[in-house]
């Protein structure tokens, strides 16, 4: 099956350790308005003995989704992210570099407070990872937490003079405005305006207004135009939620706050065919 959802995979007590590791542990620690993620440094094929994350628990949680020996498998490197969002995210692929072997993407849910969904397009993109936007942004275009709880496009941060309507502060902003200055230690994620080697991309649809307004108000609607949603999936935490890497994705808008775990698996040679 190209989407699966496998109910009451993982216990209170394995959703207790990873949220800790989430909170507190080592990895490489990253924290933006709205989105804090932590990602492990020493990541490579299931077999290594790297004890600074619970990757061996992560492991077997997938392994028990899929019923499947990890032998036919493997963690991309690079390829766990923890994350802690209030905010959403927007329409993207997890392709990696576009290789053969991609298999899986895994999404473990770890917390979710207002609810928490994900949205998978019918449409795939066989191309490296990117983030799709027909409405091109600048660099310095971000999406800013407001003290209402809500949130707001600023089209450049650097020309933002008055923070007291937003829930960050003077130090956020300067560190913001660093990453994503070009001499950034790192670049830019890939952005794709051009759907027309999208998959299933039908430049006559219109994108349904009531749905959008529903899961996908995030996103402008002029990015949806020609995408056809496959199927919303709904966040609980225990469940271990898996589609096909070649999907086209995003959050859903119903969360106030939630906690996961993606993680990006290829096959091993031995298992293409």
């Amino acid at each position: 099956m190209s989407i699966e959802i496998h109910h009451n995979i993982v216990s209170e007590s394995e959703i207790k350790i990873l949220r800790d590791y989430l909170a507190n542990g080592q990895g490489i620690f990253d924290r933006r308005p709205g989105v804090t993620t932590r990602r492990p440094t020493q990541l490579g094929v299931p077999y290594d003995n790297d004890t600074s994350w619970p990757m061996q628990l992560v492991i077997d949680i997938i392994s028990r989704a899929f019923g499947s020996s990890v032998d036919a498998w493997e963690l991309e490197p690079g390829g766990v992210l923890f994350y802690d969002a209030k905010d959403c995210f927007t329409l993207h692929v997890d392709s990696g570099d576009g290789q053969d072997t991609l298999y899986k993407n895994i999404l473990i849910p770890l917390y979710t407070e207002g609810g928490g969904s994900t949205v998978i397009f019918k449409n795939k993109w066989y191309g490296p990872r990117t983030r799709f936007a027909r409405v091109l942004t600048g660099p310095f275009s971000e999406r800013l937490p407001r003290k209402d709880g809500q949130f707001q496009v600023v089209d450049d941060i650097r020309k933002l003079s008055d923070i007291s309507d937003f829930d960050i502060t003077e130090k956020d902003l300067e560190e913001l405005i660093l990453k994503k200055s070009p001499n950034s230690a790192k670049p830019p994620e890939p952005r794709l305006s051009d759907y027309s080697q999208v998959e299933g991309y039908d430049p006559d649809l219109k994108f349904d207004e009531e749905f959008h307004q529903k899961w996908l108000s995030h996103i402008p609607i002029e990015n949806l135009h020609g995408l056809t949603v496959k199927e919303v999936l709904e966040w609980k935490v225990g469940d271990v939620l898996v589609w096909d890497r070649h999907y086209i994705h995003s959050s859903g808008n119903d969360h106030q706050r939630k906690e996961g775990i993606a993680v990006f698996t290829n096959l091993v040679c031995s298992q293409q065919t």
